[in-house]
């Protein structure tokens, strides 16, 4: 009886310490933005705290930022929309810079994947103006902000360049000489 007693313990004990360690689990939201469109963005999500962390490196690809990640040393380097505004999120140090400005970052504010980089919505906001809006109940992520996004200016662009190309060339009607059925 107390071999089963202890070979059910040594079972049962790994597995209760596994599910204590790993807190976060990654859930798909669709993320909705309008230069954009709609895809899905994988997140981290805390049941018991209700925290969320958002993909720094998938969200900045979408909306056009340029990055350079060092996934060794934990860092993440880029423009952040003007050329001459640069940005640093550096984990080991627990600091982002923008600009001249530096964040100081807790334990809480972030998580680091195997593929990406995730901060908390309020760093996003602090730090970014990026306003993300998490809704759980219907798994979507929303994004607000007054700055326009590289992917907006961009789509703007290829807006501006298609209306061009179609004034340039004026569609005239000629009459047919022959008959289209022959």
């Amino acid at each position: 009886l107390k071999i089963l007693l202890l070979f059910l313990a040594s079972i049962a004990l790994p597995a209760i310490t596994k599910a204590q360690t790993t807190k976060e689990e990654e859930v798909l939201l669709t993320f909705r933005y309008p230069a954009v469109g709609h895809v899905y963005v994988t997140h981290l999500y805390n049941d018991e705290t209700g925290q969320s962390f958002l993909p720094i490196i998938e969200l900045f690809g979408l909306l056009g930022i340029y990055y350079n990640p060092d996934f060794s040393n934990f860092d993440l380097k880029g423009t952040y929309i003007d050329k001459n505004l640069s940005f640093e999120v550096n984990l080991n140090t627990k600091i982002i810079t923008l600009g001249t400005k530096e964040y100081p970052l807790t334990a809480d504010d972030f998580r680091v994947g195997q593929l990406d980089f995730f901060l908390s919505p309020v760093v996003f906001e602090k730090v970014f103006g990026m306003n993300f809006t998490v809704d759980i109940l219907q798994l979507a992520l929303t994004l607000e902000t007054d700055k326009i996004m590289p992917v907006q200016e961009r789509k703007m662009r290829d807006v501006t360049r298609r209306k061009m190309n179609n004034t340039s060339q004026e569609t005239k009607e000629f009459p047919l000489l022959y008959q289209r059925k022959r």
